[in-house]
Order: structure tokens, then C-alpha cells, then sequence
């Protein structure tokens, strides 16, 4: 790997990357041209797997045992990405990136992914001579709405990204995939990152095979399918929130989608956020993150019904059992992460002085160990991949048939834009009606509200450019503090119910002369008491709360 000890981008070494090899004048309009440079237009199709390093012996031979060949020797690769200095192309979803392969040099652009597909991506290559940006010019540009070839210029070194590849091929009938497996590092200033990930690319043949060959390979090795780029990885280096959990998604629906285009605008985000939080969890990531996974399951789950109960969307049957199982499967590790955190530090702050909180603790944090491992053991099942591909597949290909008929009709998707925001207007006001007298209904009534509320936050997140803005604050506003409050009272009866469990489960005589247990249920019964007891003030707050849902404005796309 090339100056693997060096500095990124920005130190002065890269800075000056611009004068190595061969001069390439930055040339305007007909740079192509002038310099005799092809630009091929290609649409890359292709599909990503994050594997740990220490599981690369058994990837490569899971590659050759599906019938992957090697296509020559490792490679030591080194991609410069540019942008401009207020981050143009990225905001555009666009990457330009120079790689050296020895001697040889090659610009690539890329856009992002399309509305016609999950795992489909516009690439244009140009061989140049060096490191410096060739503008490529022409009413068909890849850039031609986002950097004029006169503005080439304004392009700078933003980071590096250092590969050791490793290129299988695999060919099967009219299918041709290649295989390749990178480790790396993304540099930027003195900050990096390292990866490790195969990539199969479809060079020819059905997505169908490749889905299946993905599928046999990542089998044999604890994988997690990423649809993060490698320029991602640098921005959020560039932007601080490398290594963090994701817990924001970017969504871009727009009003020229059609009912399909929607569909992968909503669930894609979540996909590519949930993967990234899962990778992390598999790399031993902290309980947020296994928080953050799970609200991405729960954003997840909310699109679908949404998908579901608007545009009629047929699929959600066959993937809704599987997504409950692993929303359970981070639930109950993360419902022993809130107990130890939050009831039983609040009931010792509250009672320095009482006895068993430190035994209480260690046989919760015996649970949270036995649930992490249940956790360790889905992220390295089959199931989970094959959940997560069998999502990727479902959107990738979706078609008109997928819709029940009629839903979906109209120029332009209008008509599914439409029962869009009825929809979502239609649980907007069904949740108001109902949270009429919040402060009163029963727990489990005010439980089922709670969720409600959760839900439509999620539905509404997407939508949020297409709603006026100060409505948008309003009504996402409201719902959120029906969540919090809420939220709240439902955590003291899950702490109530976990200490409860634990008291009855070691009542009675000592099982030996040292046996912890008796002195943890003391802890355990302030616990439930501390939990039993009102908040202060909690009615007044999910009064306030409800009062705030019933001021709400009216739902209405802009």
C-alpha cells in the first residue's frame, strides 16, 4: 500500500499532488477533446459487503469456492478525491477521484444512486496524464449543472484513499461478475479511517446472480451489506462524524417521482443508515449504537407501512416477520442498557446509602453480556443477510406490479403524491381525535399512542422539504413531545416489570454463604417503588404534550 504512514489531504505534501508526472493542463470547454481524452459513460451495478479484516482467509476462499478466479496479482491503488471548497459536488451527490494504478491514471466520476435502482450508479472514466482534474465539457457532462469547465479550477485535494485489492472473476452462463477485496485506509489531514470490504461488481448477465452469488459468498463470513461509498467514508472524516453512530437520514424525494421511485427514496436512506450501524455493532459499537440501529429498523418498518397503506405496496407481508424479529432481537439489549443506566442509577442516586445496587448491577450486566452475544450471533447469521439483501433485491426491482392497481396512476406520480399526504393526514387527525384526554387513559392506551405518534414522526421525516417549513417544525414538534412524555412513563413500567422479574426469580433461601442474590432485592424493590411512584409534574407534562398535538396545523404537501 502505497505511503501508508503519510498525511491526507490538505497537509502541504498533498497539496502539491497537482505537479506530480506528466503536466495536464486544467482546460476548459473541449478538454476531452483537445487531448485526444474518451469518456466513457457506463452505469456501475454493484453490490458491497463490509467484512472484519480477520475474517479475510475464509472471504477468499468462500470467493474461490463459488467459483470466483483470480485475475492477477494484488494491487496497491491510490484515489485522490477532489471538491470544492464549500463541498459542491457532494452536495450535488457527485465524486470526482483521480486513482493511480502504477503509472497509469484514470478520472472518475460518479453520481449518486438513481431513482431506477438501490445498487445502480453513473460512472464516467477518462485516462489522464497526473493528478489533475480534467474538465469534461459538453451539454451532456456529468457536471455540467454543478461545475462549469471553466470553474475546474476550483477543485482541491479533499482526501486520499490507499487499496489493496485483490480481483477475482466469476462467470456463470451470460453472467460475469468481478469480485474485488479491499483493504484500506481514508485520509484526510492526520484523521483516518480503515475499512475492509468485496465488492461485486456486474459486469454483464442478471441481477438475479448476482444477488445469489452475494448471497452463497457472504454466507461463509460474518458480513453486513454497506451501501456506503468510499467518498462517503472521507466526507464524514472531512466533517467530523467519522467512527459515530448514524443517527440522521437524508432523504430526497421529489414531486416528479413515480410511486416506485418513492419507495426506494424512503427506504434506501434507511437501508444504507441501518447497515452502516450494524457494521459498527459488529465491530463491538457501543449500546447507542445498537440504539441507533434500531430506530433505523423502526424508520425502517414505518416507511413500509406507509409504502403499504398509501401506494399499496404488495411486499410488506414477506418482510414485516422478519424485521419484528431483529427489532426484537436489539430490543432486549437495549432495554437492559436503559435499566442499568437509567432506573437503577436513578434509585441509587436517590439512596447512596442502600444496600445491593452493586450486586443488582453485575446480574444486569451478566443479562446485557448474554444479550450482546445474542445480538453478536444475528449480526453473523444467514438470516440477518438474507434479510438485508432479500430488502435490497424487493426495491431494486421494483415494478408497477408490485402496487395494487390504481393506487399508483397519473402523469408523473402525482395521483401517488396524493394518497401520500392523504394518508399521512388521515393518522395525523386519527391521533389527535384519540389523544383527546391523554392524561387519563390507561397505561397501555397511552402506550398504544405513544407508538402512534413514534410511527408518524418517522412517516413524516422524508416529506420534510415538501411541507412548509414552520408547519413541518410544528407538527413534528408536537409528536415529539407526545414520544417524550410518553416515553418516560413507559420506561418506568419496563424498569418496574425488569426489577419485578428479578425479585421474584431469586426470592427465597440462599443458594450458598456468598450468593449475591438476596442482597440485589432490596435494590430491586426501590427500584419498582422509585418507578411506581408519579413523576413530579408528569400529568401536567403530557397534558402540555396533548395540548400541543391539538394546536398542530393541519398536514398539507407544499
Amino acid at each position: 500500500m502505497p505511503r501508508p504512514d503519510g498525511p491526507g489531504p490538505g497537509s502541504a505534501e498533498l497539496m502539491r499532488v497537482n505537479a506530480d508526472g506528466p503536466h495536464c493542463p486544467r482546460l476548459g470547454h473541449d478538454a476531452d477533446q483537445a487531448n485526444g481524452l474518451p469518456m466513457n459513460a457506463d452505469t456501475e451495478i454493484e453490490l458491497k459487503l463490509a467484512v472484519p479484516e480477520t475474517a479475510w482467509p475464509e472471504l477468499a476462499g468462500a470467493v474461490l469456492r463459488a467459483g470466483g478466479r483470480h485475475a492477477g496479482p494484488s494491487r496497491a491503488l491510490r484515489s485522490i478525491y477532489f471538491d470544492t471548497q464549500d463541498g459542491r459536488l457532494r452536495r450535488n451527490g457527485f465524486v470526482l477521484r483521480i486513482r493511480s494504478d502504477g503509472e497509469a491514471h484514470v478520472q472518475t466520476i460518479k453520481s449518486g444512486a438513481g431513482r431506477h435502482s438501490m445498487i445502480g450508479r453513473g460512472e464516467w472514466q477518462t485516462p489522464i496524464h497526473g493528478n489533475t482534474p480534467v474538465a469534461v465539457a459538453g451539454p451532456n457532462a456529468p457536471l455540467a449543472k454543478v461545475l462549469r469547465a471553466k470553474d475546474i479550477d476550483k477543485l482541491r485535494p479533499a482526501f486520499t484513499v490507499d487499496v489493496e485489492r485483490d480481483t477475482y472473476m466469476f462467470t456463470q452462463g451470460e453472467t460475469v461478475v468481478e469480485i474485488v477485496l479491499d483493504k484500506g485506509v481514508v485520509r484526510h489531514l492526520y484523521t483516518q479511517e480503515s475499512f475492509s470490504e468485496v465488492e461485486f461488481e456486474l459486469k454483464q448477465g442478471s441481477r438475479q446472480d448476482l444477488f445469489a452469488l452475494v448471497r452463497e459468498v457472504g454466507a461463509a463470513v460474518p458480513a453486513v451489506p454497506s451501501l456506503t461509498t468510499k467518498a462517503e467514508r472521507g466526507y464524514r472524516i472531512e466533517l467530523g462524524t467519522s467512527g459515530r453512530p448514524i443517527t440522521r437520514v437524508d432523504y430526497a424525494p421529489t414531486r416528479d417521482m413515480d410511486a416506485a421511485a418513492i419507495a426506494r427514496a424512503l427506504v434506501r436512506p434507511c437501508l444504507a443508515a441501518l447497515f452502516d450501524n450494524l457494521a459498527m455493532l459488529m465491530a463491538g459499537g457501543t449500546s447507542e449504537v445498537l440504539h441507533q440501529a434500531r430506530v433505523c429498523v423502526r424508520r425502517l418498518r414505518a416507511s413500509l407501512t406507509l409504502l403499504g397503506a398509501a401506494l399499496g405496496w404488495r411486499g410488506g407481508e414477506a418482510v414485516r416477520g422478519e424485521l419484528k424479529w431483529l427489532s426484537d432481537c436489539l430490543g432486549q439489549a437495549r432495554e437492559y442498557d436503559v435499566f442499568v443506566k437509567s432506573a437503577l442509577a436513578r434509585a441509587e442516586a436517590a439512596h447512596p446509602d442502600a444496600p445491593g445496587f452493586e450486586a443488582l448491577r453485575a446480574a444486569f450486566r451478566r443479562r446485557q453480556d448474554e444479550a450482546a452475544a445474542g445480538v453478536g450471533q444475528a449480526l453473523r447469521s444467514p438470516r440477518l443477510l438474507g434479510l438485508n439483501l432479500d430488502m435490497l433485491a424487493r426495491f431494486d426491482t421494483l415494478a408497477p406490479g408490485d402496487f395494487e392497481p390504481g393506487k399508483t396512476a397519473g402523469a408523473g406520480g402525482e395521483a401517488a403524491w396524493r394518497r401520500l399526504e392523504k394518508e399521512l393526514r388521515r393518522r395525523l387527525k386519527s391521533l389527535v381525535r384519540d389523544a383527546d384526554a391523554l392524561e387519563e387513559l390507561s397505561a397501555e392506551k397511552q402506550h398504544g399512542i405513544r407508538i402512534r405518534a413514534k410511527k408518524l414522526r418517522y412517516m413524516l421525516e422524508p416529506f420534510a422539504d415538501l411541507v412548509p417549513p414552520r408547519r413541518f417544525r410544528a407538527i413534528v414538534a408536537a409528536l415529539q413531545a407526545i414520544q417524550d412524555e410518553l416515553g418516560d412513563i413507559n420506561d418506568d413500567r419496563v424498569n418496574c416489570a425488569l426489577a419485578l422479574a428479578h425479585a421474584r426469580a431469586h426470592a427465597g433461601p440462599p443458594q450458598a454463604d456468598d450468593d449475591p442474590a438476596p442482597a440485589s432485592l432490596f435494590a430491586a424493590g426501590l427500584i419498582v417503588a422509585i418507578c411506581r411512584e408519579r413523576r413530579p409534574g408528569g400529568n401536567q407534562a403530557v397534558a402540555a404534550a396533548r395540548r400541543k398535538l391539538l394546536r398542530s396545523p393541519a398536514l398539507a404537501f407544499g
